[in-house]
């Protein structure tokens, strides 16, 4: 768990303290990494320095955040756990007014949100050497995980084609469903694993005997875009998020409406998944409207 270098001053600690009981440890470290750097910042040493904290401070934090090469969405996402921070102070009594209340957001950066296209996804896919290669992004492709969501999937959850209670954001839950072919070479990739790592849990093991990190899944996406041939300036653009944003994109051109990609992509709000591929919907119905006519 992850322990702020300003837990000596009560206020932190006592945050903490607060956060434990219904934050997961990824969001701990987010809200309490924020509150690390901006105390940096301002050189806090005491309690009694958070009450002269002001809203010029954050503001100047916030030009020292863009120095340093920060996207204004993730200084926009700092100063959301600072304002969180804040807040529960005022609301604790224990600061009269948030300083960082009259503090704007920075206009957002426009998110990338690349995907493969079709032809891209055929020349990625020949380029894989391996069963785990084929495995591991078939399942990508083809049900929208996020990288933590399959690292962190063990083999008894495995059952047939379906994979059990894969664990999405703020500790929730969902099975996935595997297509066939895809399973043809999940199940030729156990018999590998299984006889070289009999005794790790973790579905996908990486050449050190231990769970792939996020990182090593992302070196091996990218090995596989150099080897396919895809060029500087497109693999800059492609990620491993970016199969998730292709299941999708590939689900509502296909047809599927907003409620079924919800769902399939574990979002736990709707207005989530509209927000980000409103787009692509808006492109179909644009479509289905121009494709109408009297003469036929």
């Amino acid at each position: 768990m992850y322990t702020s270098k300003y837990n000596h001053l009560n206020f932190v600690k006592e945050y903490s303290l607060v956060l434990s009981l219904d934050k997961d440890s990824k969001t701990i470290q987010s809200y309490l990494s924020a509150i690390d750097r901006f105390f940096d910042f301002l050189n806090i040493q005491s309690n009694e320095d958070l009450f002269y904290i002001s809203a010029l401070k954050g503001r100047e934090y916030q030009q020292h955040l863009k120095n340093q090469g920060l996207s204004n969405n993730s200084i926009n996402t700092y100063f959301l756990f600072l304002k969180v921070f804040f807040n529960w102070l005022v609301s604790e009594e224990k600061i009269e007014k948030s300083p960082l209340t009259k503090v704007k957001n920075l206009k957002a950066n426009e998110i990338n949100r690349a995907f493969f296209s079709e032809e891209e996804v055929k020349k990625f896919f020949e380029h894989c050497k391996t069963n785990e290669e084929f495995a591991m992004f078939g399942i990508y492709f083809t049900t929208g995980l996020r990288r933590s969501e399959l690292i962190n999937i063990k083999l008894n959850q495995l059952d047939g084609y379906t994979i059990h209670d894969v664990i999405v954001k703020r500790g929730k839950t969902r099975d996935i469903y595997i297509p066939d072919d895809v399973l043809v070479y999940l199940a030729k990739y156990l018999k590998q694993r299984n006889r070289k790592y009999p005794d790790n849990e973790y579905l996908f093991v990486s050449n050190w005997g231990k769970k792939f990190s996020g990182e090593g899944i992302r070196y091996k996406f990218n090995s596989i875009l150099e080897r396919a041939g895809f060029s500087k300036e497109r693999i800059k653009e492609l990620h491993v998020h970016s199969t998730r944003h292709t299941f999708a994109t590939n689900l509502l051109s296909n047809g599927e409406n907003m409620k079924t990609t919800q769902e399939s992509l574990g979002h736990s709000d709707i207005q989530t998944t509209q927000k980000i591929y409103a787009h692509i919907h808006k492109n179909r119905v644009s479509e289905a409207m121009r494709n109408q006519s009297i003469l036929s």
